[in-house]
C-alpha cells in the first residue's frame, strides 16, 4: 500500500497519457488528461502535476520506455497507490512487457484501471489484458504491413512514386514534374558538375549568390549539392523505393525500432520514366557524375580506407583488454582503444588515451629495426634461448631415465608378488592388492613420460639453430630496406610485435624471435618493459 494512504494520507494516483507520435491530434495527451483528471479525482484520488506522465512511444517494446521505469520506480517506492489510463491500448506492447508492469504494481500494492475499457480483476483481467497486447501487436504489424505493401504496389503497379515529393527546381502538375521558378539554378548545378566542379566550390558559388536552399536555407552545402546531384530524377527517370527502414546496428542514442534506413542497390530500385517534361541531363551525363563523386569520395584525403594503419591488431588495452582501432579525423589519424571509440549508446566507455597514429608508428618501426639489426638484441637474445633450451633438454632427459628406472623396479616388484602367490606365502586377497598397488604406479610412470616425451619432442622440434636463425634474420632484414607499409607490416608479423598500451599515453612493446619467414612462427618473448636497456617503451603521444 502507498506509504501516504497507510498513515492515513491521500490516496496519490498517477495518469499515463500515451501517443505513438506527435501526428495523434485525435487522441493528444491534453484530451486524455481532460478525459482522465475528473474522473480519477472522483474515485478518491489525489493526482499532482509531477505524477502526470506524457509519453510519446510508438515502439511495441514498454520496458524500454523512460516513461515506464519511471512509473515502476514509483510503485516500488511506494510513491502512488495507483494509476490510470484512458484506454487499454495505452499499455499496449509485447505481452511480456505488459505481464512485468502489471506483475510489478501488484506486488508493490499499486491499483491500475482505464476509464473507457474497466478491467476486471483477478486472472480473468490478466488473461484478457495479454490477449488485448497480443492482438494490438498484431494489428501494429498488420497496418505497418499493409501502409508497406501500399507503396510498393503504388510504385509497381500504378507506376506512381510513392511519395509526391519534388526534387529542387520542379514540381507536380497533372503527375507529372515540370519546371518551377527554380529550374535554372538546378541546371546550372549540373553544368558546374559536368565542368569539374567540388561539390564545396558550388557550394559556396550558390551561396554567393544568395539562392535559398531546397529547405529555404542561406548557406548551401557540399552535402546538399551531392543530393541534388545523386537525384535520378534530372535524368528523367523517378527512382522509387530507393531506400527501406532497418534496425540500426548499433544505437547511440534512445531510440527504438528501425530507426536506420538502408540503400537498395540499384537492381531493387523501380524506375519510373515519363513523369518528368523537361529532363536537365542525360542518363550517360547522370552517370559520369555518380562516377566522379565516388571516386572523389574513396580519394578524399580524409577518408579511413586510404590510410593503412601499420598497427592495426597489435595494440591491445590493458585497461579493458580491447584492440586499438585506427580513426581518422579531420586529416588527423588515431589510435583509440575499441571501449572508448563506437561504443553503443549508454555503455561504458574505456578511459585510455589516444596516440597519434604517426608517432607511435614510427617509434615501434624504429625499435623494431634495432632489434633486428643490433647483434645485442636478436643475437643475443636467441643465444641466450639456445642456452635455456639446452638446458631443458637435459633436465628432460634425466627425468626420462629416472622413470624409466622406477618401471623396471615396479616390474621387478610384481614378478616377485606372483611367484609368493605362487609358493602360496600371500593369499589371493594380498596379492590382488598389492598388484593393483603395482599397476596404478605403472600407470602414473607411463603417463609421466608421455608428458616428458611430448615436451622433448616441442623442443626439439622449435630447435634453434644459430646459422637457420642468422640466414631468416637476414632474409627478415631485406623487407627492412624496402620500407613500404607491406614489408614493415610483414615484419612486425614476423617478430610477432604486440603493443601494449597502459591507458595513460604509456605503451611497452614485446617482440620474438622469428623461427621462419613466415610471420607468427615465434613463441621466444623478448622483455621491452620500462627500464629495461634497448626495449620498446615510450609516451606514444
Amino acid at each position: 500500500m502507498c506509504r501516504s494512504c497507510a498513515s492515513g494520507g491521500p490516496k496519490m494516483a498517477a495518469l499515463w497519457l500515451r501517443v505513438s507520435g506527435h501526428s495523434q491530434e485525435e487522441q493528444s495527451p491534453d484530451s486524455q488528461l481532460s478525459e482522465l483528471k475528473s474522473w480519477v479525482e472522483a474515485l478518491g484520488y489525489v493526482v499532482t502535476p509531477n505524477r502526470i506522465l506524457r509519453v510519446v512511444w510508438g515502439s511495441q517494446e514498454l520496458l524500454d520506455c523512460p516513461e515506464t521505469s519511471e512509473l515502476l520506480a514509483w510503485a516500488k517506492n511506494g510513491e502512488i497507490h495507483a494509476w490510470f489510463a484512458t484506454n487499454e491500448d495505452r499499455m499496449a506492447g509485447n505481452p511480456p512487457d505488459v505481464w512485468v508492469i502489471y506483475g510489478e504494481c501488484q506486488r508493490h500494492g499499486v491499483h491500475f484501471d482505464y476509464k473507457q475499457t474497466p478491467r476486471q480483476e483477478g486472472i480473468a483481467g490478466d488473461v484478457l489484458s495479454t490477449l488485448n497486447a497480443a492482438m494490438k501487436r498484431w494489428q501494429v504489424y498488420r497496418a505497418r504491413q499493409g501502409a508497406h505493401d501500399g507503396l510498393r504496389d503504388r510504385a509497381r503497379l500504378r507506376g506512381l512514386p510513392p511519395t509526391m515529393g519534388k526534387p529542387f527546381g520542379m514540381r507536380w502538375e497533372d503527375a507529372r514534374l515540370v519546371p518551377d521558378e527554380q529550374y535554372s539554378v538546378a541546371s546550372d548545378i549540373w553544368k558546374m558538375a559536368l565542368e569539374g566542379w567540388k561539390l564545396r566550390t558550388i557550394a559556396k558559388e550558390l551561396t554567393r549568390r544568395g539562392i535559398p536552399t531546397p529547405r529555404e536555407k542561406r548557406v548551401w552545402t557540399a552535402s546538399t549539392v551531392r543530393c541534388i546531384l545523386a537525384n535520378r530524377s534530372y535524368a528523367g527517370v523517378i527512382e522509387a523505393l530507393k531506400a527501406e527502414a532497418v534496425e540500426p546496428a548499433r544505437r547511440l542514442k534512445r531510440t527504438y525500432g528501425k530507426s536506420s534506413t538502408r540503400q537498395r542497390p540499384a537492381s531493387e530500385r523501380v524506375r519510373l520514366p515519363g513523369l518528368v517534361t523537361h529532363a536537365i541531363v542525360t542518363e550517360d551525363e547522370f552517370e559520369w557524375v555518380q562516377r566522379r563523386l565516388r571516386d572523389n569520395q574513396r580519394l578524399a584525403p580524409k577518408n579511413t580506407k586510404l590510410r593503412e594503419y601499420l598497427l592495426k591488431g597489435l595494440i591491445r588495452c590493458s585497461i579493458c583488454g580491447r584492440l586499438y582501432i585506427g580513426v581518422t579525423r579531420k586529416n588527423w589519424s588515431y589510435y583509440y582503444c575499441r571501449g572508448r571509440w563506437g561504443m553503443p549508446w549508454g555503455a561504458e566507455r574505456c578511459l585510455a588515451e589516444k596516440f597519434r597514429a604517426a608517432a607511435i608508428e614510427q617509434a615501434v618501426w624504429g625499435m623494431v629495426v634495432d632489434f633486428l639489426r643490433g647483434p645485442e638484441g636478436f643475437l643475443a637474445e636467441m643465444q641466450h634461448r639456445q642456452t635455456i633450451k639446452g638446458q631443458s633438454l637435459e633436465s628432460i632427459r634425466r627425468e626420462l631415465v629416472n622413470l624409466d628406472r622406477q618401471d623396471q623396479g615396479e616390474q621387478e616388484a610384481e614378478a616377485r608378488a606372483f611367484r609368493y602367490l605362487t609358493r602360496r606365502k600371500v593369499s589371493e586377497d594380498v596379492y590382488e592388492r598389492e598388484v593393483g598397488l603395482i599397476r596404478t604406479r605403472r600407470r602414473w610412470i607411463t603417463e609421466q613420460r608421455e608428458r616428458l616425451e611430448g615436451q622433448l619432442a616441442d623442443l626439439e622440434r622449435y630447435s634453434l639453430n644459430v646459422e637457420t636463425i642468422e640466414a631468416l634474420r637476414q632474409r627478415v632484414e631485406s623487407r627492412l630496406t624496402g620500407a613500404t607499409q607491406q614489408d614493415r607490416r610483414f615484419v612486425l608479423e614476423a617478430v610477432s610485435a604486440k603493443v601494449i598500451a597502459h591507458g595513460d599515453g604509456m605503451w611497452e612493446l614485446e617482440l620474438e624471435v622469428p623461427r621462419s619467414a613466415e610471420p607468427a612462427a615465434a613463441v621466444q618473448t623478448v622483455n621491452s618493459r620500462p627500464g629495461c636497456e634497448g626495449t620498446g617503451t615510450g609516451p606514444g603521444r
